[in-house]
């Protein structure tokens, strides 16, 4: 339930403030910037209130998307897109695996890895990233 608050308020303040980070993060380097400002504010001591708007918009985008994903992810999700074969993920969500984690997790892959920004969906980009760092243990 809260997802869906966090991912309301950020709805209204991203159409209210025509900000940078808006809601259209269907691509993967968009969502690698928000989630690295993101991991940036989660890292810094300051208080919420001394970040910019865009910077908080940022943080709520991409907990919100981290979040969602991870609630709706299973242990086994296999993907076919754009005619590339089938491959099967695996992860094992850690228990204390929390959205600023997963974030800091996928921005993590995102910078090891920044060839596969522009050519691997966000989906398919979350779960390589997420599978590579928490595999299953077969």
């Amino acid at each position: 339930m809260w997802v869906l608050v966090v991912a309301f308020v950020a709805l209204c303040l991203g159409a209210a403030s025509g900000s940078a980070f808006d809601l259209s993060l269907h691509d993967t380097p968009t969502m690698a910037r928000v989630c690295r400002t993101a991991v940036a504010i989660q890292d810094a001591s300051e208080s919420w209130g001394t970040h910019s708007k865009e910077q908080q918009l940022a943080w709520i985008n991409c907990h919100a998307y981290m979040a969602g994903f991870s609630a709706g992810y299973g242990d086994h999700r296999e993907v076919a897109f754009d005619g590339i074969p089938m491959r099967t993920f695996c992860i094992r969500f850690p228990v204390d695996a929390s959205a600023a984690r997963t974030a800091a997790v996928f921005v993590g892959w995102a910078d090891r890895n920044p060839s596969h920004l522009w050519h691997l969906k966000l989906n398919v980009a979350v779960m390589t990233a997420l599978s590579e760092a928490w595999p299953c243990q077969n």
